[in-house]
């Protein structure tokens, strides 16, 4: 290798270290249809949770969010590629149906046993987001992780 290719490829690798790249990837299921793809609620929880002490979550806007449709034919190019996986359940009138649908889908797809569950600031898990958990594990052999975030910063 000559010293202009090497010093060539030095240059680059410089880039590539100042080139601001996501440290974690997270495929988001169940978003509305009105996001049009918009992952900023997603975004905004992971703020919350880094802001109440929760480490893993690092620098929220270092996170590559990609919401799933679920209907589309690349989604068993994501499943394949991207292991980190999270439900986000919105309280509206059709929450239920878009994470019941998600699930079933990867349950079909041999998807994930383990998403990171993730929906809005709501008054009490009772209701939708016990009944989504329930369902997920009873149903679909799936596990939803939820994070518990208390009044009090808890580091996890």
């Amino acid at each position: 290798m000559s010293s202009d290719q090497a010093a060539g490829l030095r240059d680059w690798a410089k880039q590539q270290q100042h080139t601001p790249t996501p440290e974690q990837t997270l495929v988001v299921v169940g978003l509305p249809s009105q996001c049009d793809g918009s992952t900023d609620a997603v975004r905004a929880q992971l703020h919350h949770l880094a802001e109440r002490g929760k480490q893993w979550v690092g620098d929220a806007e270092q996170w590559q969010l990609i919401a799933a449709d679920i209907a589309s034919s690349n989604y068993a190019n994501l499943l394949a590629t991207y292991p980190r996986w999270a439900l986000w359940v919105e309280p509206d009138s059709n929450g239920f149906q878009r994470a019941y649908y998600a699930l079933r889908k990867l349950h079909v797809n041999d998807g994930p046993k383990r998403l990171l569950l993730l929906h809005p600031p709501v008054v009490s898990t009772r209701g939708l987001i016990n009944n989504v958990r329930e369902s997920a594990r009873q149903f679909f052999n799936i596990e939803l992780i939820s994070v518990r975030v208390s009044s009090v910063s808890d580091k996890e």
